[in-house]
C-alpha cells in the first residue's frame, strides 16, 4: 500500500475520476486532492473489495483488472454486474452515508485506487455548489438504474403472461449499463422458461390427441346388447402413447383393442392416432384377429423410418356366443377373471408392431362365460414406481384381479387404477396407464 501523490499512475486516476460524472461535478481542484490522498490498493481473484452490509466511508476506482459485483440474498449468492477498468464501485455510500448494497469481488489481479470520504465531504462543506452537482449526478445514476429495472419488469410480466417477445429482451440489454451480464443472465432464464412453456403445450397437446381418440363412454357399440365394457387411460405427465378402442364390426361382433406406443410427448401421441386409424380401418373388413395384425404390421412397418413401435392386444368377441379371438402383438398378457385357474393369462401370439414387415402372427379362442371378465392393461400399471423405487408388478396386479373379480367391469377398473395412485403415493406418473374390462351380461 503506498500512497500516490504524482507520476504516471496519479495522473491515470485523474484522467479516470474526471470521466465519471458524479466526481467531474468536484472540480479539478477536488478531484486532484483525492489523487493525492488516494492509496493504491491490490487485490487477487476472489478477494472481497466492499462487503455487502458494512457501512461504506469509500469508494474504489478500477484502474486494471475486472470485479463481479454480487447480491447475497436469502437464497444464495447472485452475480448483478461486472464492472471493468474505469469504473468506479461504491460511490453511493460514500456520498450518501449508508450500508453497502452488494459485495463486489476480484475476479481478476486488481489495481484499484482507494478514495476517501473524509477529503470529499471537506472540499463540499467548503464549497455547497458541488453539493448540487452531486446530487444531481446521484439522481441520474437512480435513472440508469431505473431504466433496466423497468425493462426487467416488463420482460418478467411479459414472460408470466406467455406474451414474450425477443424485442423486449433487446430494450432490457440496451438499457442495461453495468448490469448488462444481468441482462444476459435473466435470457438465458427467460429462454429456459419459453422452452418449458412450449413443452408444457406440447404435452397438452399430445393428451388432447390421445382424448380425442379414445371412444366416449356414452358410444358403445350394439346399443341393449347383453354385455358390458369400461376403460379408463390415464396420462402420465410426459405423455406416452396409450390407447384403447371397441367397435362393432358387425351385428354380432365387438372388436376390442388396446395398444402402447414406444416413446412419448407429442410423436408417440401422432405414432398412436395413426395406429389406431390403421388398426380400426383394417379390423372393420372383418379379418381374423391374425391376419388383421399382420395388414397392420405391413402397413406401420414399411414407412416407419424413425423405429417406432407399438404393442398390441386385438381381439373379436362375438357378444351372441361368448367367442373370444384374439391375437396378441407384443403386449402385456390380458387376463380371463373367473373360473378355476382365475386370473387366466392370455400370452403373446407374436412380436410388437412396426418392427419386421414379415412379422408372423397366431391366434388364439377362448370362450367367455357369462360369469367371467376380461381385462386388458398396459405395463403402466404393472412398471408404476413406489418412492422406494419398487414396481407395481404382475404378481400384485394378478393379486388384486383375484381378490376383486366379483366386481362389475367398470369398478375393476376403477379399483386398479386407485390402487396404482395408492402405490405411487402422489408420485408423478412416468407412463400411462389404461385398463379396459369387458364381461358378458351375468344372469340374475
Amino acid at each position: 500500500m503506498e500512497t500516490v501523490s504524482q507520476g504516471k499512475l496519479s495522473e491515470v486516476v485523474f484522467l479516470r475520476l474526471k470521466e465519471n460524472p458524479v466526481f467531474a461535478a468536484l472540480g479539478d481542484d477536488v478531484v486532484r486532492n483525492l489523487v493525492s490522498s488516494s492509496q493504491i490498493k491490490y487485490f487477487k481473484p476472489g478477494e472481497i473489495l466492499i462487503q455487502q452490509g458494512d457501512v461504506g466511508d469509500f469508494a474504489y476506482l478500477i484502474l486494471e483488472g475486472c470485479v463481479s459485483v454480487e447480491l447475497e440474498l436469502p437464497t444464495g449468492t447472485s452475480e448483478i454486474a461486472i464492472v471493468d477498468a474505469g469504473g468506479i464501485i461504491g460511490e453511493m455510500s460514500v456520498f450518501s452515508n449508508t450500508m453497502r448494497s452488494a459485495t463486489v469481488r476480484a475476479t481478476k489481479d486488481i489495481t484499484a485506487a482507494r478514495l476517501e470520504r473524509s477529503v470529499i465531504r471537506g472540499f463540499v462543506v467548503k464549497h455547497p455548489d458541488v453539493a448540487l452537482g452531486i446530487i444531481a449526478e446521484l439522481g441520474n445514476r437512480l435513472q440508469e438504474i431505473n431504466r433496466p429495472l423497468a425493462s426487467l419488469t416488463q420482460a418478467a410480466e411479459a414472460l408470466r403472461n406467455d406474451e414474450f417477445k425477443p424485442e423486449l429482451l433487446e430494450s432490457l440489454k440496451s438499457d442495461a449499463g453495468r448490469f448488462k451480464h444481468f441482462a444476459y443472465i435473466f435470457e438465458g432464464m427467460a429462454n429456459e422458461i419459453t422452452s418449458k412453456m412450449r413443452l408444457r403445450q406440447e404435452m397438452q397437446m399430445a393428451q388432447d390427441i390421445q382424448q380425442a381418440f379414445l371412444p366416449s363412454v356414452h358410444s358403445a357399440p350394439h346399443k341393449g346388447a347383453d354385455y358390458q365394457i369400461s376403460a379408463e387411460m390415464i396420462a402420465a405427465k410426459n405423455v406416452g402413447g396409450d390407447f384403447y378402442d371397441y367397435f362393432a364390426i358387425n351385428e354380432d361382433k365387438l372388436g376390442i383393442v388396446i395398444g402402447d406406443v414406444s416413446g412419448k410427448g407429442v410423436p408417440a401421441a401422432l405414432f398412436m392416432a395413426a395406429s389406431r386409424t390403421v388398426v380400426k380401418t383394417t379390423a372393420l373388413l372383418e379379418l381374423p384377429p391374425a391376419e388383421c395384425l399382420t395388414r397392420v404390421n405391413t402397413t406401420i412397418a414399411e414407412d416407419n423410418e424413425e423405429m417406432m413401435f407399438v404393442t398390441l392386444f386385438y381381439g373379436v368377441m362375438n357378444i351372441r356366443t361368448g367367442r373370444f379371438t384374439y391375437c396378441n402383438g407384443g403386449h402385456n398378457p390380458g387376463y380371463v377373471l373367473g373360473g378355476a385357474t382365475s386370473p387366466h393369462p392370455l400370452p403373446p401370439t407374436g412380436g410388437a408392431i412396426g418392427i419386421s414387415e414379415t412379422m408372423k402372427f397366431e391366434q388364439a379362442e377362448i370362450d367367455l362365460e357369462p360369469s367371467q371378465m376380461l381385462f386388458l392393461y398396459t405395463d403402466g400399471v404393472t412398471e408404476s414406481v413406489h418412492k422406494n423405487g419398487q414396481q407395481f408388478t404382475e404378481k400384485r396386479l394378478a393379486n388384486l384381479l383375484s381378490e376383486n373379480q366379483a366386481l362389475d367391469s367398470q369398478s375393476l377398473v376403477q379399483l386398479v387404477q386407485n390402487e396404482v395412485n395408492v402405490f405411487a403415493e402422489g408420485l408423478d406418473r412416468f407412463d400411462d396407464t389404461t385398463c379396459l374390462a369387458f364381461s358378458l351380461q351375468r344372469p340374475d
